[in-house]
């Protein structure tokens, strides 16, 4: 017996059950939970390594700039040191000292980050002042000041009758140099830097105090998942899980001291040139971090 073509079109038509329905919507939930984390995962790689590949791009551009200038490092803000930081004609900051080299101030973002157009001017004389917005940062121990060599060594950048302090007849402050550098695939040039929030109203992000806690002004940021970029002296970048990058010692210690105990951290690696380090003095300080 045959069935009639009417009887064709009526099971033809025949839509979904109910419970065909619950299956198919359970089947996508379940796939969903199992893909998206994975796409969110593997978007998040991506920009970790887009963000990688700035930090080589600006590291290039800070081993170039050397080059150029006897080796020496820039200051975080040239000129400052000296009692006329941004004056017009100059640079004010690292970044725009680099920026010959790097032909572009997106090398200075992180996609990561939550910055979109950068900014490499700085301008605290300005009404309202002119922050710069950037979401790498620069060691700030390789510059003129806030470093070992300042503090312990040879005071500089700290008043008249001193080099770099900018009264009449100092002597300008002597910059660290490539020749300074023992280690240059373990001494840091630079890393992520924490975006302080919008409310806040001025930007921390464009240099770096490695004796600060993550998560606090002018200190490493952990935005890739807990973990943060690094570019070293040799050219090469690598990320880390940022609690490795710091000293709980430093972060605790109140005293300038806390340059040195920089150095001493679980990923060993360099911050300051001229302090003492676990690879010429191991285990002067302890290296673990974080209890804040």
């Amino acid at each position: 017996m045959f069935l009639s073509s009417s009887s064709n079109r009526s099971r033809q038509q025949k839509g979904f059950s109910l419970v065909e329905l619950l299956v198919v919507i359970s089947i996508i939930a379940v796939l969903s939970a199992i893909l998206f984390p994975v796409f969110t995962q593997a978007k998040q790689a991506a920009k970790t390594a887009s963000c990688l590949s700035n930090m080589r791009q600006v590291a290039s551009a800070q081993l170039l700039y050397m080059g150029d200038d006897e080796g020496a490092f820039e200051q975080m803000a040239p000129g400052g040191c000296e009692g006329n930081m941004g004056v017009v004609g100059q640079p004010s900051t690292w970044m725009e000292n680099l920026l010959p080299y790097t032909q572009s101030k997106n090398v200075f973002l992180c996609p990561s980050g939550s910055s979109t157009t950068a900014g490499t001017t700085v301008n605290y004389a300005a009404y309202p002042p002119i922050f710069p917005n950037t979401d790498i940062g620069m060691n700030s121990y390789l510059g003129l000041y806030y470093n070992y060599f300042q503090y312990f060594i040879q005071d500089q950048c700290e008043g008249p009758g001193t080099p770099g302090g900018g009264g009449p007849g100092d002597g300008l402050a002597t910059p660290r140099t490539e020749q300074n550098v023992r280690y240059p695939s373990s001494t840091v040039m630079f890393s992520d830097g924490f975006e302080e929030p919008a409310s806040w109203g001025f930007d921390t992000a464009w240099w770096i105090d490695p004796g600060y806690a993550v998560g606090s002004p002018y200190a490493i940021s952990d935005r890739h998942n807990l973990r943060s970029n690094v570019a070293f002296f040799d050219g090469h970048a690598k990320n880390f899980v940022a609690d490795t990058l710091e000293s709980q010692a430093a972060i605790n210690e109140p005293n300038l001291i806390y340059v040195e105990m920089t150095n001493y951290n679980a990923a060993n690696v360099i911050w300051d040139l001229d302090a003492a380090n676990p690879f010429d003095e191991p285990g002067k300080w302890p290296s673990n971090c974080c209890s804040n």
